[in-house]
């Protein structure tokens, strides 16, 4: 029986004159503050247009039941027992929360049901123990910034500047910091033992080749004039890797000095398919090399070298054709004919010599007429790939004046001390004029 006593619910039909649907539904604020109560009726669905509630001065601990009074616009709960505010998430309308004197704590945690009322306008949460919270006022009024009303004092616009400055900053402070554990052991707890010396052998590796790298870059760069050179000229590992460029670089060079660039084997291919029969036998595929050893009509700059490739070296020679084993190309011609696709692969692969630098001359002159007859008469298409033919056998020349060009060898240099002097000089012309021009010379001793 004292339990019964003890608990005591608020019923809203004590607040209309009669209990029926209609005194229910026109009842718009319920009035039932000290009562003691406990704990709110079901009966609260049957009040669906209800705006104010009154229920200050009980011994709720909760908000139960009004899920489907969403009007709900203000509510006066002071001087209860409440813990939470989570049961008002349905008044989407909330204008006035009168809450002073309760047991609401964690500021945060209630911070984050009141920003949910876009429409809250006055807070009251003194009295509680979230109120004593550090930054209390700036925290609230920075994670509800529409509030004109705060614990019964008006909100200053510089109090919203002040909080919008303060509270980034205290939420960036107050955020825990990660604890390091210098030992983490989860990773290797679910390794076998065969896989944890995998990666500790791995690490040893890592780190020693590390310490050589650096040890050679102290010999390199730090060690100066006292670093020991060996005879070959060796001064690191870099240098190792230098030289084998260079030496890629010249080999590449000497290659397409005597051989075809992929751009001039592309040209001999599409000129042989458009000027040879799709089979050749024997006496075409020697005057397609006749031809292609005499002509410049390849417009490449080159010529197959007659000197390295004849009849007699192409009967009796092998040679690789790509997707098949070595074959005799004169062979197959002999007998059943071979297709130009592939008497072009092979031709392409042979040695070829530069033309000379008259003929390079008159067709790259040729190449910029027709290009700009090609422009005047509105083939602008044909006019850009004639330009570009004359620009790829400029290339061409280019090339042949390097490979006769000769390395002349630098003698070995003397350090000497030298000092620079500057000297002034004036020069007098017939006509009496005067030109002063300023020199330097060098004194080597």
């Amino acid at each position: 029986m004292a339990r019964e006593a003890a608990e005591i619910v608020l019923d809203p039909w004590t607040c209309v004159p009669k209990k029926n649907e209609k005194y229910a539904k026109e009842a718009v604020e319920l009035k039932m503050n000290n009562r003691a109560g406990t704990s709110l009726s079901p009966d609260f669905k049957r009040f669906p247009n209800v705006e104010v509630l009154w229920v200050n001065n009980n011994r709720l601990q909760s908000f139960t039941h009004l899920d489907t009074n969403f009007r709900i616009q203000h509510v006066y709960v002071q001087d209860n027992c409440l813990v939470s505010l989570t049961g008002l998430h349905a008044l989407k309308f909330l204008r006035t929360l009168l809450a002073a004197g309760n047991q609401l704590r964690n500021l945060q945690k209630q911070i984050d049901v009141l920003c949910k009322f876009a429409f809250l306008t006055k807070l009251d949460l003194s009295g509680n123990p979230c109120s004593e919270e550090p930054d209390y006022r700036l925290r609230v009024l920075y994670h509800l910034p529409q509030l004109e009303l705060h614990d019964r004092q008006a909100v200053k616009d510089s109090e919203l500047t002040q909080a919008s400055l303060v509270v980034p900053n205290l939420d960036e402070v107050s955020k825990p910091k990660p604890q390091w554990d210098p030992k983490p052991q989860g990773l290797l707890k679910n390794m076998s033992p065969a896989e944890v010396d995998c990666f500790t052998e791995a690490r040893a590796i890592r780190v020693r080749m590390k310490k050589e790298e650096q040890e050679a870059y102290d010999r390199e760069f730090r060690g100066g004039a006292r670093a020991p050179k060996s005879a070959e000229g060796d001064w690191g590992p870099m240098n190792k890797t230098a030289a084998a460029v260079r030496e890629a670089r010249l080999h590449r060079s000497e290659h397409e000095l005597t051989h075809l660039t992929e751009w001039e084997k592309v040209e001999v291919t599409k000129w042989i398919a458009e000027n040879c029969e799709a089979t050749l036998d024997t006496s075409n595929l020697k005057a397609l090399m006749d031809t292609t050893s005499s002509t410049s009509d390849l417009g490449i700059g080159k010529r197959l070298d007659a000197t390295t490739v004849s009849l007699e070296e192409g009967i009796g020679g092998e040679i690789l054709l790509a997707g098949e084993e070595m074959a005799d190309v004169f062979k197959l011609a002999g007998e059943d004919g071979v297709d130009n696709e592939v008497a072009a692969q092979w031709l392409v692969n042979q040695r070829w010599a530069f033309e000379d630098e008259e003929t390079l001359d008159m067709q790259i002159k040729d190449f910029f007429r027709e290009a700009k007859k090609a422009e005047v008469n509105g083939q602008m298409a044909e006019a850009k790939q004639l330009s570009w033919k004359a620009l790829k056998l400029e290339g061409v020349r280019t090339r042949r004046i390097e490979s006769q060009a000769t390395v002349v060898e630098e003698a070995p240099k003397v350090n000497k001390r030298g000092d620079i002097f500057p000297q002034l000089h004036v020069n007098m012309d017939p006509k009496g004029k005067t030109s002063v021009s300023r020199t330097a010379v060098r004194l080597t001793l």
